[in-house]
């Protein structure tokens, strides 16, 4: 746990523990690996963002949280791309 408080994400958890404990281990290897799959997707499009491609949207639907961010980071690029044509309009 201390490496998701600390941003790593992605990294598995042992499943050793039966009954709750090991519910609960499944649980954090789930939300580890889906941390880690949402910051990656951000991370790739808001790269492809900075180096000036608008056509790079998210396109695989996030967990939680995520999707809300997933949208609103679409709407923010489809924006400048219309901002962007209309100015060499």
């Amino acid at each position: 746990l201390s490496d998701l408080a600390q941003g790593r994400f992605g990294g598995r958890v042992e499943l050793r523990s039966e009954g709750a404990f090991g519910a609960l281990e499944a649980d954090v290897d789930r939300a580890s690996r889906a941390l880690a799959d949402a910051v990656q997707q951000i991370s790739d499009a808001a790269e492809a963002l900075a180096d000036g491609r608008l056509d790079a949207p998210i396109d695989e639907p996030l967990q939680g949280q995520f999707e809300t961010l997933r949208r609103d980071f679409n709407e923010a690029v489809a924006s400048l791309s219309n901002l962007v044509r209309q100015a060499q309009d």
